[in-house]
């Protein structure tokens, strides 16, 4: 076995004992304070490479919507500098709560944010040459929008 794989497999070992470390019960601890209600469960989790997404249920109001919230976990194994990470992010999202240390329920940085409902966008679907344009087109549109912002 060569030394890339040898690494690759410690690296996929260790991201996936960080993972079964992470308990869902801690997820929910960690959306709830400063928020009014107690979330009900995790309801999924979104792995990339990069960072883990759990996305925490709340209980209904009155008008019985349910509200949910991502808490986004970076993958330790994976990346060396999370506080770094974790700040340009941080300036970057609507968020309601994050901690740069491991002094927390889960034992890593978190950063529990707004969940904006979507899609992912896959691989699969940047092969699509109709779907590849039209992809495009709104990156295209959200320069267009950034570049006319002024800043002081």
């Amino acid at each position: 076995m060569r030394l890339d794989q040898i690494q690759t497999k410690a690296v996929h070992t260790a991201v996936d004992e960080f993972l079964k470390s992470i308990e869902p019960d801690a997820v929910c601890a960690i959306a709830s304070p400063f928020y009014d209600r107690t979330p009900r469960r995790v309801s999924g989790i979104e792995n990339g490479s990069f960072n883990h997404c759990y996305f925490a249920v709340f209980d209904a109001e009155d008008d019985g919507n349910a509200d949910r919230r991502v808490v986004q976990i970076p993958t330790r194994p994976r990346l060396g500098c999370l506080d770094k990470k974790a700040r340009s992010e941080i300036a970057t999202i609507k968020l309601y709560r994050y901690s740069l240390s491991s002094n927390n329920p889960i034992d890593s940085p978190f950063i529990v944010l707004e969940y904006i409902d979507g899609s992912l966008l896959l691989v699969k679907d940047v092969r699509n040459k109709e779907y590849n344009h039209y992809i495009f087109r709104q990156v295209a549109r959200l320069l267009l929008q950034l570049h006319e912002l002024t800043f002081d």
